[in-house]
């Protein structure tokens, strides 16, 4: 096993895999810039850790929802969340993050699997990050970007209509690239313009969003601009419907019947009513759609893609996040049609069946659930894609 390089007191060793991808011939493959997120690109192979999958419990449903589509692949990396530390361009370039210093005032809004400054936390201060000596040992060629630091679950990126490169991106990485210029004593006003070069984007295209923790949990994106964003003031009625369509497994109905009263606000600890979603996130993901939505290129969609769920007794219930169907990613079926792999509904077959029509809907052929979500990380979080 090859442990990743950190700029690091004390690495957390953890596992992962990557995703690697072959460009289409089509006008949207001839764009340069980061891989596309939205499937607008062909999966061939993955890069993975077997132990990590076995660990997470998901290896046998990924290998068949991969079967004749991905060639599997053993990467043998050391970090679980791979997707945070590594970036792959369209021409198959791995993406150094910049060489920030590790310190607080620049790279926060890190999570703590990245960075920490702090020497009593994990056993010290560090920066986790793929240096391109690790990539060329890989025998991947490097592109160094100079000004940005993201995390993958920072950043989604796609193609309009048009075949143009778009990137969305946490404000985060904004503050970030901004605090280095401080550092550097440079002019943080320059930080957008500067991000779009190494991202090789039209700064018109790079747009900044609000995201708690990272975006791939609120929101994904599909072909010519479409982007599925969150609607969680809908998430009650969407459990109510599910609940009495004729098709729903009789023994679901229970749960997704306590589930609707939890988000209807129903549910009480001690006299008090237990809260999904609270204000914050309506407001949040509320400005995410008018910032998209200035925008005539992006389609937005609101549809309900996180479900919260209710574990402990009927006196003591606990609030907990069980099922993010956007924390996932395309694959293609060897006729070119798209299929969303995600993470599975925890026993709820009704949901995922909702998922699925969705996704048909748009122009998918199929949605899988080999995935497992949990503590805020899923399927999409274990993989950076890659030619």
């Amino acid at each position: 096993m090859r442990t990743l390089t950190a700029t690091s007191l004390g690495p957390l060793p953890r596992v992962g895999f990557l995703i690697a991808v072959s460009l289409v011939g089509t006008p949207l493959a001839q764009a340069a810039g980061l891989f596309p997120e939205d499937g607008s690109q062909t999966a061939t192979r993955w890069y993975h850790d077997p132990a990590s999958l076995r660990e997470l419990d998901v290896e046998p449903s990924l290998r068949e929802a991969l079967a004749g589509r991905l060639e599997l692949r053993d990467m043998g990396h050391n970090y679980e969340w791979i997707q945070d530390i590594a970036l792959f361009g369209d021409d198959g370039r791995f993406w150094v993050q910049a060489p920030m210093p590790a310190i607080d005032k620049v790279l926060g809004g890190l999570t703590r699997g990245v960075f920490s400054d702090d020497d009593g936390a994990f056993g010290g201060a560090y920066f986790r990050r793929v240096s391109a000596s690790d990539a060329r040992e890989l025998g991947l060629r490097t592109k160094e970007l100079k000004w940005t630091v993201v995390e993958g679950g920072e950043l989604v990126s796609g193609r309009f209509s048009d075949g143009s490169p778009y990137v969305l991106l946490a404000h985060d990485v904004l503050t970030r690239s901004e605090s280095y210029l401080r550092h550097l004593r440079m002019d943080p006003s320059q930080a957008r313009n500067l991000i779009a070069e190494d991202l090789e984007v039209p700064t018109e295209n790079l747009f900044f969003l609000r995201a708690y923790p990272h975006l791939d949990l609120i929101l994904t994106a599909a072909p010519g601009g479409r982007i599925f964003l969150h609607d969680p003031a809908s998430t009650a009625e969407t459990l109510a419907q599910l609940k009495n369509r004729a098709d729903t497994p009789v023994a679901e109905r229970a749960r997704l019947d306590r589930m609707e009263k939890l988000y209807r606000g129903q549910i009480l600890r001690r006299g008090y009513a237990l809260e999904a979603t609270g204000e914050w996130e309506f407001r949040l993901i509320d400005e995410n759609e008018r910032t998209l939505s200035a925008d005539p290129r992006f389609r937005v969609r609101r549809v309900v893609g996180v479900f919260d769920d209710l574990e402990g007794d009927e006196g003591w219930p606990r609030v907990v996040e069980r099922v993010n169907f956007f924390n996932g990613f395309w694959i293609h079926d060897p006729s070119g049609g798209r299929i969303h792999l995600t993470n599975r509904a925890e026993g709820l077959s009704s949901l995922e069946s909702y998922w699925r029509r969705l996704m048909r809907e748009e122009g998918a052929v199929d949605a899988r659930f080999p995935g497992r979500y949990s503590s805020g990380a899923g399927l999409d979080c274990m993989g950076a894609p890659a030619p």
